[in-house]
């Protein structure tokens, strides 16, 4: 699954860099791949320790548990 994924993302990938018909809709298409995908900057040095869950997969972990106490409240 996670490479039909990823061939799905390569395959569009040129479209939304620069020069691309969908330049502007850049930070959208990089929100969509580091939610399904892990993300391609890597930390060249050793002082950072990197897991494999970024902030934006722990943000929406946090929104799929806060959704039924919101719920609730409401």
């Amino acid at each position: 699954m996670k490479k039909i994924i990823q061939s799905v993302f390569d395959k569009y990938e040129d479209d939304f860099h620069t020069g691309g018909k969908f330049e502007k809709w850049y930070p959208m298409y990089e929100a969509f791949q580091t939610f399904f995908l892990s993300s391609k900057l890597k930390s060249n040095s050793t002082v950072h320790v990197r897991d494999g869950l970024d902030t934006k997969r722990y943000m929406s972990i946090v929104l799929f548990a806060l959704t039924p106490c919101a719920l609730f409240g409401i």
